[in-house]
């Protein structure tokens, strides 16, 4: 087959990942409308965050069994009906039940789902498109998640500038236009047949290989950087620098969307060394942690937090790609495992600023701080994304232990290469 063949396939991979951009950034700018409107708690806040991720991991393990059972096209087709159903229920719930919290948790957390279907479908499947090398097409899919992420923003902020927070149902419903328009691309597009299954023998021989398990908690760690700043920038920007709602979305969550997609851009033409690069971005990711959370500049903070995009932009493209090439027999579901580590990091990360800091926000430290001229929900804020950088530091010594394994390989693999 011809790259003509799939390229309807690869733009509807690459629009599919809009839908779970919605997912993942919606709730996020709705945020302070939910604490502003219903009086939901930091505490509580953090929860729907963390269900959202936590409810993508039962998800991301139904999608290995629904693509080798059903194909890419039905599994592709479920998750954007989920999706679907995800932002109808997410408009109807919360305005019949004046914002309960139960109804703010199901119905983001459908939109999740469907979202986590996505996600472990779509890169897979962009894989085995042959329309390219599999780094610069991961790198390319993933920088459209962030174009999404932008769009999504922007248009959800300035929706509510417009129509105020008492409106904000109108959201969900007008997003249900990328879940149908979805479901009509795969539809009718031309559709790879889905790669085997892996057999146990696979399994077994991933497990012998460490890489695996550092590729995992790269994953987990990536995850976790990545959120922990993307779901909070916005109400970061707003509570703790005192900024517009709008301003604050398009300085904070857009910003860093629009960051984290010129990475991948630039990782899609680069063919630098892989681990060196993992190595920087880990590092400029710890450093863009501190900075925004103690930087007494609100500028400086800001610019940390959109330059945090960058540096984590590289992570999950690379270790997909990585895990492809190294991998013998890497398929959806070697991507599901990859998937599912991610998703338990996004959860970890944004619980744990959300405890800090309702925790700092309830403490005596508040009363003190307030006496040295910084508000309580400052500080508490800037200390929960302090905290998130154990993350990218952790990220930072698995990038040096990654870059060594692969440095040792290149010599014996070259021996093995020389002698066939």
């Amino acid at each position: 087959m011809t790259e003509d063949t799939y390229r309807g396939a690869l733009i509807g991979c690459r629009f599919a990942y809009a839908v779970q951009a919605v997912g993942n950034n919606l709730t996020p700018v709705l945020l302070t409308v939910f604490a502003s409107l219903y009086g939901v708690s930091l505490a509580k806040l953090s929860l729907i965050i963390t269900i959202n991720f936590i409810v993508q991991i039962p998800a991301d393990m139904l999608s290995v069994k629904i693509c080798n059972r059903l194909g890419y096209r039905a599994a592709m087709l479920i998750a954007q009906f989920i999706s679907l159903t995800g932002l109808i229920m997410m408009s109807l719930l919360p305005t019949a039940t004046g914002g309960h919290l139960a109804s703010l948790i199901v119905s983001s957390a459908l939109v999740s789902v469907g979202g986590g279907l996505t996600e472990v479908v779509v890169s897979p499947l962009t894989d085995s498109l042959p329309t390219g090398a599999s780094k610069s097409k991961l790198a390319l899919l993933h920088s459209s998640y962030c174009w999404a992420a932008c769009a999504v923003i922007a248009a959800a902020s300035l929706t509510l500038a417009v129509t105020g927070y008492s409106r904000w149902y109108i959201l969900p419903l007008c997003f249900t236009a990328l879940p149908i328009i979805n479901i009509l691309v795969f539809s009718i597009v031309k559709m790879p047949m889905c790669a085997q299954p892996a057999l146990v023998s696979d399994i077994r021989q991933w497990g012998k290989d460490k890489t695996f398990y550092i590729l995992i908690a790269v994953m987990f760690c990536a995850g976790a950087a990545e959120v922990t700043v993307s779901q909070w920038s916005s109400l970061f920007a707003e509570q703790a620098l005192s900024l517009d709602k709008q301003l604050g979305d398009i300085l904070g969550p857009c910003a860093f969307a629009a960051s984290m997609g010129i990475g991948r851009l630039l990782i899609s033409v680069s063919a630098g060394d892989g681990g060196k690069v993992m190595t920087l971005a880990a590092a400029g990711c710890a450093v863009c942690y501190v900075t925004t959370a103690l930087m007494p500049l609100k500028a400086m903070s800001l610019a940390a937090c959109a330059l945090c995009g960058l540096t984590v932009s590289v992570m999950s493209p690379s270790a997909y790609s990585l895990a492809s090439k190294r991998l013998a027999g890497g398929n959806i579901l070697l991507f599901g495992i990859l998937a599912i580590a991610a998703d338990i990091g996004c959860s970890a990360g944004p619980a744990i600023t959300g405890l800090i800091s309702d925790a700092v926000d309830g403490s005596s430290l508040g009363d003190i701080c307030e006496s040295l001229g910084f508000g309580t929900q400052e500080l508490a804020m800037r200390v929960g994304i302090a905290a998130g950088a154990i993350f990218p530091i952790i990220l930072l010594v698995l990038s040096r232990v990654l870059d060594r394994r692969q440095r040792a390989d290149c010599p014996l693999r070259n021996m093995l290469s020389h002698n066939a």
